[in-house]
């Protein structure tokens, strides 16, 4: 679970049951082997977000609200 926002990821964490959680992604990248990413962003991280990740061989599901 990572979240730019430390609260908002501890409570996300809790709330998923998540037995960790980053506020920053490309740490959580660094640190865990996922088996799937879901990434809600805003439409101005959208394209930035696709293109750091596409790199992966994970799973990637995006969600771009405006």
């Amino acid at each position: 679970m990572a979240d730019p926002h430390q609260e908002r990821a501890a409570a996300y964490a809790r709330q998923f049951g998540a037995p960790r959680h980053y506020h920053d992604h490309r740490e959580m990248l660094a640190h865990e082997r996922l088996d799937a990413i879901f990434a809600v962003t805003d439409y101005d991280e959208y394209l930035a977000g696709i293109l750091q990740m596409s790199g992966l061989t994970t799973p990637i599901t995006m969600t771009v609200s405006r």
